[in-house]
This record gives structure tokens, C-alpha cells and sequence, in this order.
């Protein structure tokens, strides 16, 4: 018997994972314009490549959304699977709105 309450067949921890997918794509800008202010004020913007901060560690924090509720509400093998889709949806979403860094210098500098 199942410790999750079901909506017609959708059960409550479903309801979980995809809510921390949506958060994730939402959190797709503030992630990446934390990640250039921290970056850029602790001056390892010199010693590090762009795409390190500005595509990689985003795409890294975006990812513990998903991957921590894939573990909450299902398996070990679902939270892998989980964690190596979400680094790449959120490395492209992050690499699709970089250009935006760099034609502007900050997302709404335009």
C-alpha cells in the first residue's frame, strides 16, 4: 500500500518532482545572474572560463532541485537518470540566455 495519496492515478510525489522541475526553469535567471555577481565580485571571473559560471555552475544548482526530489520520491536509479537530464536541459537552457550576458553585460542591460 502506498504511503502517497493519489489523484486519480497521479500521486502527490509526482506532483513533487515536477514542481521542482518547474522551480528550476524559473530559477533559469536568477541562478545564472547570482552565479556572474559572485563570480565577478570575488574576482575569479579572471581565473576562470566564462562558460564555467556562467553555463556549468548554474546548470550544477539547477540540478539538485530535481535530483533531490527524484530521491525523496522514488529510487536511486531515478535520482542518476534525474541528475544527468536536468544538468544538460539546464546547461542549454543557461547557454540560451548567455548571450545575453555578453551583447549586454546583464540580463535586462539592453
Amino acid at each position: 500500500m502506498s504511503t502517497h495519496r493519489s489523484v486519480r492515478g497521479f500521486e502527490l510525489r509526482d506532483a513533487g518532482y515536477v514542481l521542482a522541475w518547474v522551480l528550476g526553469v524559473a530559477l533559469v535567471v536568477p541562478v545564472q545572474t547570482a552565479s556572474v555577481v559572485l563570480f565577478d565580485v570575488t574576482e575569479l571571473d579572471a581565473a576562470v572560463p566564462d562558460f564555467v559560471f556562467v553555463i556549468v555552475v548554474p546548470a550544477a544548482v539547477l540540478t539538485l532541485g530535481p535530483a533531490l526530489a527524484a530521491r525523496s520520491a522514488y529510487c536511486g536509479k531515478a535520482t542518476g537518470i534525474t541528475a544527468g537530464v536536468a544538468f544538460v536541459a539546464f546547461a542549454l537552457a543557461n547557454d540560451h540566455v548567455a548571450p545575453l550576458w555578453t551583447a549586454c553585460g546583464a540580463p535586462t542591460g539592453c
